[in-house]
């Protein structure tokens, strides 16, 4: 309260004050900064392949096709499968779910929409999506995710193809009976900035010739 008057008489009188106004401020602003959490997640990264060249055949198509599309996901997907998206970017999506199961399952039908909405149009105009997922204690707040399972998931979008969806160890892992799908174990992978080899799975809906060795089943 002294502090207070005694800037208040140095304003009145002209003078310069030299009081703990700067610590008071970084107080006031640390007290809008998001609350965090660590919490498990299963982090799932969308990324649009050859994004340039799409963009570069027809910007303005380009634009309004994925617009639709994270439209569908946002208004359908994510509530169908108890999903949050933590990001839109040009040409990608960070998604995160709390199981493994439902994030798959979306990541699936993610692929599904983007196949439907490609029909009636030349293969050089498709819009193709390449998927990764990771499960992992991530730290969450209101705004974003962080830690090195976002980044790892990120890493696993690299290795998969045009319409795939590759996956870590930990996921396979917690997949259970429930939907089929076939998966493929890629065996050691080796990714940019990551020390270790990671061992990924690529997965998909389950084709006719799928053999029951490399069959999975999604709740």
């Amino acid at each position: 309260e002294n502090i207070w008057l005694l800037c208040y008489i140095s304003y009145r009188m002209g003078m310069t004050c030299s009081c703990r106004t700067t610590k008071m401020t970084a107080t006031l602003s640390e007290a809008h900064w998001p609350v965090y959490r660590r919490a498990a997640r299963t982090v799932v990264v969308v990324d649009v392949v050859e994004s340039v060249r799409l963009m570069e055949q027809n910007e303005e198509d380009t634009v309004h096709r994925w617009q639709a599309f994270v439209g569908d996901v946002v208004t359908r997907l994510l509530p169908q499968h108890g999903g949050r998206l933590v990001k839109s970017l040009g040409d990608g999506l960070m998604l995160e779910f709390e199981a493994v199961p439902p994030a798959i399952q979306c990541a699936i039908a993610m692929q599904v929409a983007i196949a439907e909405a490609n029909q009636g149009r030349s293969a050089e105009q498709w819009m193709r999506l390449r998927v990764g997922a990771h499960v992992a204690d991530v730290i969450v707040d209101e705004r974003d995710i962080y830690g090195s399972g976002v980044n790892l998931a990120a890493r696993l979008t690299s290795l998969a193809g045009p319409g795939e969806i590759v996956v870590s160890a930990d996921v396979r892992d917690q997949i259970t009976p429930g939907l089929d799908a076939d998966v493929m174990d890629l065996g050691e992978c080796f990714l940019k900035h990551v020390s270790h080899p990671v061992r990924g799975f690529r997965i998909g809906p389950a084709t006719a010739t799928s053999s029951s060795t490399d069959k999975l089943q999604f709740v």
